[in-house]
């Protein structure tokens, strides 16, 4: 009886934080893409010396990111 309980409960918090620990991945993950573009954008402005929309057409950049971007982009020219 208890032995069961004990085992089913630990089994679900098992379980609770391997979602836990995916979703932590995959958030990281995010991350690191963000900040890959952004700085695969600067090189792009940079180097070619093309403005910040020219830079995200070129990486080909969703018309719903790019005011991310373009903050992100703002705040590194400011540092």
């Amino acid at each position: 009886g208890d032995v069961k309980v004990c085992e089913a409960m630990r089994e679900l918090f098992q379980d609770e934080r391997n979602k836990g620990i995916s979703e932590g991945i995959g958030i990281g993950r995010a991350e690191e893409k963000f900040e890959t573009s952004i700085s695969f954008l600067h090189s792009i402005m940079v180097n070619l010396n093309f403005n910040v929309d020219q830079a995200m057409d070129a990486l080909s950049i969703d018309e719903k990111d790019r005011d991310f971007y373009r903050e992100k982009l703002a705040s590194l020219s400011k540092n």
